[in-house]
């Protein structure tokens, strides 16, 4: 197979995926996507506009897979596809969004209010990422006045045992 005939069999499998996603049938998406990942992973040399056109394919499939991952709350495998991405584009704001969403949803607030902040700031234009970096932000005061109020009770105590 041609480079030109792996970017072409990956770029079927993308398209196959998102007809799959846009049917709700996220296992076969994520199958097409992980497809078209192997026609990308081993070749003989590529040109320069071929590893364009090949990185720019491959943020694509890591991205549909991070999104795919993220409706069937596997957030482990949505972060490490979305930091693939980041990896290859540090200046995609979807990716940024992507891992910020499922390192939220698996309790990293830290990380994800960063990482959704670095999304803001490559797409300040972008509501659906303000409004996640303010869940997020609030989540995380929420979480920080408990630890306080917890703690602060705590700590209390000890002080009367002490004295």
């Amino acid at each position: 197979m041609s480079v030109e005939e792996k970017i072409q069999a990956a770029l079927d499998e993308k398209e196959k995926g998102n007809d799959a996603f846009k049917k709700k049938n996220l296992p076969e998406a994520t199958a097409a996507y992980r497809e078209g990942l192997c026609y990308l992973e081993h070749s003989e040399q590529w040109t320069e506009q071929q590893q364009i056109q090949k990185q720019s394919v491959e943020v694509s499939l890591r991205l549909n897979l991070s999104n795919c991952y993220l409706k069937t709350g596997e957030y482990a495998q949505a972060i490490d596809e979305a930091s693939a991405a980041i990896k290859l584009d540090e200046k995609n704001s979807k990716a940024w969004y992507r891992r910020g969403v499922a390192r939220a949803a698996f309790g990293f607030l830290d990380e994800a209010r960063c990482d959704l902040a670095s999304a803001a700031r490559l797409d300040p234009r972008n509501v659906e990422i303000r409004n996640e970096l303010k869940k997020c932000k609030e989540k995380l005061e929420e979480v920080r006045r408990k630890e306080k109020s917890t703690f602060g009770a705590m700590f209390t105590k000890c002080a009367l045992y002490d004295g």
